[in-house]
């Protein structure tokens, strides 16, 4: 059998930070076994590899063989270690994780280099897939992170959970919108019924969606005292809706929105109504305003919702987005929102069916801080009464004809 012949090298171990135990190419296997064997002598073997580097100096030490293998050592070097260290235990720290013998599953679990995977086919030395695995340390069980979707999903479902309605508030006991408020004798028939739809703002959204005061709760009292009957007031919408999803949902039965709650489209609430609305009040177009959308083609969508309950031969009320103390004269915002009521102004004089239309503006000053919610954009409790009571004046004459 070939022996191979040690003469003791000098060594030095230079502490690096790195995950890299890394030997000179030009070291032969027998070399690769010399510094096992010395760093073992030195009594080093605590010293983890990931964290020192081992350098030959060349020059030092001369290394003869006639054969790759390593069976033996010279009997120099079995005094100073009796236990030969073979070829085929080299691999100075156990692997991380369980490795075939062959480079493809080195490629599958450890996902190396290309150049790695093109030698797939060739069986390699268990020594050499030892020291492979010991430098690329990759963990035994690998956990996949939670896709952007999920992550943004379960982030959604905490943000809706914190902002759901607080108990006692005029939607935390409702299912799924449209939601009655009844007013006057409740012994006599019901004299009018009016349906309030549309965003946020109808839904009455305040305190970041943890309470809501819908306006058509005040509407239904103050219309009760008008018309000296008892009036019915349903409020149907959806918090962050643009005019453009109402359309595309006008037929759903269940549209959850970004507070949290569920409400029908409008034809599906129209269609489920025990008896039809006298008269629906829709305020849309917020939204779509402030996502950029042009005035014209907000007028659009806001032309079908309101043409759904004119082909039911129900008539309507339509409410412009208001101006807001969040955009203040000269925003974006406001010039568009002022070029909306010119536009939906001027469409009122063309469609038989529409009542009127009302700006907010003018019942609801901007300038009145008790009318508004801190974040600026949605009503106060006090906004939306106001707006409930003004409004009756205004809907009343137009039920009585």
């Amino acid at each position: 059998m070939a022996m191979v012949a040690i003469v003791q090298p000098c060594y030095s171990a230079t502490p690096r930070r790195t995950r890299n135990a890394a030997l000179p190419l030009s070291c032969s296997a027998a070399a690769l076994a010399a510094h096992d064997q010395q760093l073992l002598r030195h009594k080093l073997c605590n010293v983890s590899p990931y964290e020192t580097t081992f350098t030959c100096r060349r020059g030092c030490a001369t290394f003869s063989s006639q054969s790759a293998a390593i069976s033996t050592l010279t009997a120099q070097s079995q005094q100073q270690r009796p236990a030969p260290i073979s070829a085929a235990v080299l691999a100075r720290v156990p692997t991380p994780l369980s490795i075939s013998s062959t480079a493809t599953a080195v490629a599958a679990s450890c996902k190396t280099s290309a150049a790695l995977a093109a030698s797939a086919a060739a069986p390699i030395a268990a020594t050499t897939v030892s020291r492979a695995a010991a430098r690329l340390s990759v963990s035994s069980t690998v956990v996949p992170p939670a896709s952007a979707a999920t992550a943004n999903a379960r982030r959604r479902s905490a943000s809706r959970q914190a902002r759901k309605p607080c108990a006692g508030t005029a939607m935390a006991a409702m299912g799924v919108m449209p939601v009655q408020f009844q007013a006057g004798a409740l012994d006599r028939p019901t004299a009018f019924r009016v349906l309030c739809y549309g965003d946020s703002l109808t839904v009455g959204f305040y305190d970041q969606g943890r309470q809501y005061e819908p306006y058509g709760k005040e509407l239904a009292e103050a219309l009760s005292v008008a018309a000296g009957m008892p009036v019915e007031v349903s409020v149907c919408g959806h918090s962050g809706h643009t005019a453009q999803e109402m359309v595309a949902d006008m037929d759903s039965t269940s549209v959850e929105d970004v507070g949290g709650l569920l409400s029908k489209g409008l034809r599906r609430a129209l269609a489920e109504q025990p008896q039809c609305p006298d008269l629906v009040v829709i305020m849309a177009g917020t939204n779509d305003i402030g996502g950029g959308a042009s005035p014209s083609s907000t007028l659009e969508y806001i032309c079908k919702l309101h043409g759904v309950c004119h082909s039911l031969g129900i008539p309507t009320l339509a409410l412009t987005p208001p101006s807001a103390p969040r955009a203040p004269a000269g925003s974006s915002f406001e010039e568009n929102r002022k070029r909306l009521v010119h536009l939906m102004q001027r469409w009122a004089r063309t469609v038989p069916g529409l009542q009127g239309v009302v700006n907010p503006a003018d019942l609801v000053s901007a300038s009145s801080s008790a009318a508004w919610d801190p974040d600026r954009l949605h009503f106060a409790p006090a906004g939306s009464k106001l707006l409930g009571r003004k409004l009756a004046q205004l809907i009343a004459p137009i039920l009585a004809q």
